[in-house]
């Protein structure tokens, strides 16, 4: 009898042995390669992470990391930006030499687009900077840094993604205008004025390029030449207050006064805080001798900012001591 138990114990033993009974971990491992192939991701992750619970020295760095990667996808196609981010960050993980398909950017830009929204300036970029890293030709991450950048005043470092964007896209109007707003920030007159013919060579119907240009011959002393493109905005835009208010400038620099006022008379009605018009029209008052509307002008300019002693307010009390001693 015990050697018939015995034999039944062999026979048993030799059965366990045979090449087709696979272990725990293996059966783990085939069923999250079942799994992939039916692209079901979450359920093949699930089963590679038991298979390595088990066994940590099994080899599943291809596999594990393209679930996570797909899944991302799946993650980024259904606008889940925190979850495609993770899973891309623990494929990278897993395989730090996985190959990100570009369509994997938008996690990152989606995210980054809600941090703008809450102007949370440099996690944005560094999600932009990932961006690129996926997808170097990104038009939107290429852009929204720049735009970053200027906001943040750094013109300089702006400039490379403006160029950028201008190589992908010639013809794309708002890298003119923040490398015009770039450049005059940087005091390099001569490439805004490029810049900024460049723009009314491709916009004619719109105000920005005669903006800029207006700006660079302001800070060239060239007066007469700003009038003609202020006429110009003002033409598209009779309620723009800032082109009148330049014009206006421009006439009193030729001691035009009649005009210069007209211009911040339209400036101040389109918008009553705005210190510079009201600035500009007490100098009209006081260099045409008219103290006491000089007076309560700059008495505006400093009312409107009260406590505050910036340039604007500093002239206004110039204006005022300047008037009271006349």
């Amino acid at each position: 009898m015990r050697s018939i138990i015995f034999a039944g114990l062999c026979i048993l033993l030799v059965v366990f042995s045979l090449p087709g009974c696979t272990s725990p971990e293996e059966q783990y491992v085939e069923n999250g390669d079942y799994y992939l192939e039916q692209e079901e991701w979450t359920l093949a992750i699930s089963e590679y992470e038991k298979a390595l619970a088990i066994n940590p020295e099994i080899d599943l760095t291809s596999n594990l990391s393209t679930a996570y990667i797909n899944r991302a996808s799946e993650y980024t196609g259904n606008s889940q930006w925190e979850q495609a981010i993770e899973d891309i960050q623990k494929a990278k993980e897993i395989n730090c030499d996985v190959e990100l398909p570009s369509e994997l950017a938008g996690a990152y830009l989606g995210a980054a687009e809600a941090l703008i929204d809450i102007e949370s300036w440099d996690k944005a970029k560094e999600y932009y900077s990932i961006a690129l890293e996926i997808d170097p030709d990104s038009f939107i991450a290429i852009n929204n840094t720049g735009y970053i950048l200027i906001h943040q005043g750094f013109y300089d470092r702006a400039i490379p993604y403006l160029d950028k964007l201008l190589e992908l896209d010639s013809t794309y109007k708002n890298a003119y205008i923040n490398k015009c707003e770039a450049l005059i920030n940087l005091n390099d007159l001569d490439s805004t004025m490029i810049n900024a013919e460049k723009l009314i060579e491709l916009y004619p119907d719109s105000k920005e390029g005669y903006y800029y240009r207006g700006y660079v011959n302001w800070l060239r002393d060239n007066f007469e030449a700003i009038i003609p493109d202020m006429d110009v905005v003002i033409a598209m835009d009779p309620l723009d207050a800032t082109a009148f208010n330049m014009r206006g400038a421009a006439y009193s620099w030729f001691s035009e006064w009649k005009k210069a006022k007209e211009d911040y008379d339209i400036a101040i009605m389109l918008d009553p805080s705005f210190r510079l018009a009201l600035l500009n029209r007490a100098m009209v008052y006081a260099n045409t001798r008219q103290c006491d509307l000089a007076i309560e002008d700059a008495n505006k300019v400093i009312d409107l900012m009260p406590g505050v002693m910036d340039e604007y307010s500093v002239e206004a009390k110039n204006i005022i001591t300047y008037c009271i001693h006349k």
